[in-house]
């Protein structure tokens, strides 16, 4: 969750950035700020991600850095640089959100990656289930015709 929030307060900063470029606001100095800030804090944050998403970092973040020019003011062009940054961020952002176990919260007890029947959780894959209290709810297949039979037999009642 952390790391969430500190990849959505990047976009945020380089979306700041990027407006002020596009009103023809943005100072070069804040221009290279913002970008080079932003690649800081992503090389960071890389060593808590897989190696895939470090190496997206790596290839992103450029190893040289200018100079800018003092008091010149930068457009949307020359800020559109910020621009694959910012769409890494967005990218990574998702990968963060798909690694998130599933919860839910059902009577006060979380369930981890499954959801609950009753008192059956059942896999994600919905192939296997466990009881959390007395015996597993497994839901029939009532079928076409004469259901009655078929429930109780499973229940073990003929």
């Amino acid at each position: 969750m952390e790391l969430e929030n500190e990849l959505k307060e990047l976009i945020a900063e380089l979306d700041a950035a990027l407006k002020l470029a596009e009103e023809g606001l943005l100072k070069a100095e804040r221009h290279f700020q913002t970008k080079h800030g932003v690649e800081d804090k992503l090389k960071a944050l890389s060593r808590g991600l897989d190696e895939r998403s470090q190496l997206l970092i790596e290839k992103a973040t450029s190893g040289w850095r200018s100079e800018p020019k003092p008091g010149v003011f930068v457009g949307s062009k020359e800020a559109s640089d910020m621009l694959p940054l910012r769409q890494l961020i967005t990218e990574l952002l998702e990968v963060v959100k798909a690694s998130k176990p599933i919860e839910k919260e059902v009577g006060g007890m979380k369930l981890p990656e499954g959801f609950a029947i009753g008192p059956v959780i059942f896999s994600a894959n919905g192939k296997t289930a466990s009881a959390i209290i007395g015996p597993a709810i497994i839901p029939f297949d009532y079928g076409i015709t004469n259901s009655q039979p078929r429930t109780a037999s499973a229940m073990g009642r003929f």
